[in-house]
């Protein structure tokens, strides 16, 4: 039983490493749309 738990826990290790790695080299591209929303005045007292 306790090597089931070890394989377990190295498998979650590689599973987050890569993880980690993936989202540290994905080129997420930035947002091409603008986006403009008009606040009322209302919402920020005098």
């Amino acid at each position: 039983m306790n090597k089931y738990v070890q394989i377990g826990i190295a498998l979650f290790a590689l599973l987050l490493i890569g993880g980690l790695v993936a989202l540290g080299v994905w080129d997420v591209p930035a947002p091409s749309n603008m986006v403009e929303t008009e606040l009322d005045d209302s919402r920020f007292p005098r």
